[in-house]
């Protein structure tokens, strides 16, 4: 027996999913054509290494307004690079949308498929995230440049990017790219506990400062001199002075001098090349917890001392755990292919 079923018709059916932006997404297609991207094609590796160096920008240029002479110098080559990092972005987010997909072992080129998929995926709200122009706010206050941290969002794609180049290298290929990839990232630790330390040695004062202070301080960085003079025998007598009746030579030190001064030239460093050397030299220093440092003369400078020591032995325990729970699996894995590999020949 046959019963009638009354079908509703199209008008009466609620759309789900994403039916109801088919017009968007063919409007989307139609503009900007039927491509289709394999995400581990080597377009979407070049691609995806050129996002990384966008967030490597934008790491570093977080913070680099702590120094003036890069704000007054560098402010409207620093606003271009991030007008371009971020276009890199927002590009990234329609190549995203054409990475192909496997479905029951099927590579899917739909492109309304792909859309869907991407837009139903938590990687777009850090995408779009990473899109919010609080660039506005540098035009009211040019020096608040860690309003770009939002930009750091972006991490799913350096991972994609570190995933993508250790199954295109070989085993020794792989050791080299994964200290490249620790080298860069210490260096941006680095470079942020630097711009930290210069800003509290701002708070602190670093006009009259000496070279035994803990903070930053233009008379720890002097400028290069380098002698003129060729030391040779029918030089001797005007490359030396002549100290045979001096017994304190600070006495002496402006004869001495102006005895040098024409026989010599000086290399001069920017402001910023002092600040920025010393600063990082003090970071390295304090978060790898090695090297002497000048002694916290403050409870201000012992809780900064304090934390950064305490951050650097964190990250080295952190690694260290790290090391030998890679060996330990490592070596599961071979006890396993070992297993496998006696199991079916003793059959």
């Amino acid at each position: 027996v046959f019963h009638q079923i009354d079908v509703p018709s199209e008008a009466h059916v609620k759309q789900s999913g994403w039916r109801p932006y088919r017009k968007i997404s063919n409007l989307y297609i139609d503009f900007l054509g039927g491509f289709t991207l394999h995400p581990n094609s080597s377009p979407a590796y070049y691609w995806t290494f050129l996002v990384v160096v966008c967030y490597v920008h934008n790491c570093l240029a977080l913070s680099i307004f702590i120094f003036d002479d890069v704000y007054y110098k560098a402010f409207w080559p620093w606003v271009a690079l991030n007008i371009t990092a971020d276009c890199i972005y927002a590009l990234d987010i329609i190549v995203q949308m054409r990475y192909t997909i496997l479905v029951d072992g099927l590579v899917v080129t739909n492109l309304h498929l792909l859309l869907n998929n991407y837009l139903s995926s938590k990687r777009l709200r850090f995408d779009l995230a990473c899109l919010i122009p609080g660039d506005v706010i540098l035009f009211l206050f040019p020096t608040t440049s860690v309003i770009r941290c939002t930009r750091l969002m972006k991490l799913p794609r350096v991972l994609d990017f570190v995933e993508m180049t250790k199954q295109r290298l070989t085993t020794r290929n792989q050791n080299i790219s994964k200290l490249v990839y620790l080298v860069i990232c210490c260096y941006v630790l680095f470079h942020w506990n630097a711009c930290i330390y210069f800003f509290f040695s701002l708070l602190q004062g670093i006009d009259n400062t000496e070279p035994t202070d803990f903070t930053f301080g233009y008379t720890k960085v002097f400028d290069t001199t380098f002698s003129d003079c060729a030391i040779f025998m029918n030089d001797i007598e005007e490359c030396i002075y002549n100290e045979t009746s001096i017994t304190n030579r600070e006495n002496y030190m402006d004869e001495m001098l102006d005895y040098w001064k024409p026989k010599s030239h000086l290399l001069a460093f920017t402001n910023f090349s002092k600040e920025y050397t010393m600063s990082l030299y003090w970071s390295a220093l304090t978060i790898t917890t090695s090297g002497q440092q000048p002694w916290p003369a403050n409870s201000e400078q012992n809780m900064l001392e304090v934390a950064d020591t305490l951050f650097g032995l964190f990250f080295s325990l952190r690694s260290w755990v790290q090391s030998a729970v890679w060996c330990l699996n490592s070596t599961r894995r071979e006890l396993h292919i070992r297993h496998c590999s006696i199991g079916p020949s003793s059959t």
